[in-house]
């Protein structure tokens, strides 16, 4: 019996190198995300490909080299640019991941001001989370470890878990430093991991805050009220016109006192005699 045995080595071809050639790239805000096919075969056509998604030929973002590098630019990505890549030379297909970077800021739109901490009151603090793989968020209080208290629970927001702190109500005791930590997968092992912190300072008010503005004004009419008053007093009393004085003249003796006297009390001497003697001279009958 003759038995035939056939062996059939099947040998793949590479014909793309990919940049990064870990064939893993982080996109940043704010920052441009460039990523590249090399093929071997400088004549060939690259083709790309956004998860199951052709990208055109003619798309922007495409463009080849002199040495037939086709490199995608996205000159400001988002979340929603994080995805897997392809590009396909015909016979060989290399793959990109694409992550995007984990930030952490505050969500002033779902954040209490900072005038409305006051105890007593209900509080959020909101974080505006991003990074594709989503991260997971950490909170701790004054540098150390935290155990939240009943009153205060860690939300979801955005669709990111504990990314609100919800205070109901919150105390003066809730007053110190916050600080998020998030961490992301990131680009996987053995990349380190992708982190961002968050630190948010929280000053709480005493519930009669709100009354000590209230009450400075009040203090300082009733002063300004005092001294306006004291003032006109003060400025009446200096117009009322001086009393009459009366000038106490001694008066000289002999012959000169009738010439130092006013015209109108100057007497005679002979009159005064004259007076005199009526006043003793018995009344006739």
């Amino acid at each position: 019996m003759h038995v035939e045995a056939s062996t059939e080595l099947l040998v793949r071809v590479f014909t793309l190198n990919p940049n990064p050639a870990s064939g893993k790239a982080l996109a940043k805000p704010g920052e441009p995300l460039v990523i590249s096919c090399d093929p071997l075969d400088k004549t060939k056509k690259i083709s790309w490909m956004k998860g199951t998604t052709d990208i055109p030929s003619d798309d922007a973002k495409l463009s080849v080299v002199e040495n037939g590098t086709s490199i995608l630019t996205i000159s400001k990505p988002t979340e929603e640019d994080a995805a897997s890549y392809s590009c396909n030379d015909g016979t060989d297909t290399k793959t990109i991941e694409v992550f995007y970077k984990v930030t952490v800021t505050t969500d002033e739109t779902h954040t209490t001001a900072s005038s409305a901490l006051v105890e007593g009151k209900e509080v959020w603090i909101a974080l505006k989370v991003t990074g594709v793989p989503a991260p997971t968020l950490a909170w701790t209080k004054d540098g150390a470890a935290w155990t939240m208290p009943s009153h205060v629970s860690a939300e979801e927001h955005n669709k990111i878990p504990n990314a609100m702190l919800h205070f109901k109500p919150i105390k003066v005791e809730d007053e110190g430093t916050y600080t998020c930590n998030a961490t992301g997968a990131g680009m996987g092992t053995p990349n380190p991991p992708d982190v961002d912190t968050f630190e948010y300072k929280l000053k709480v008010k005493g519930k009669y805050a709100a009354l000590v503005p209230f009450l400075a004004i009040c203090a300082e009419v009733v002063i300004l009220c005092a001294v306006i008053y004291f003032v006109e007093k003060k400025a009446l009393k200096a117009e009322e016109p001086a009393p009459p004085t009366v000038a106490v003249v001694d008066a000289p003796e002999g012959d000169d006192a009738a010439a130092a006297l006013p015209v109108d009390v100057v007497v005679s001497a002979e009159a005064v005699a004259d007076a005199g003697q009526n006043l003793e001279a018995p009344a006739e009958n």
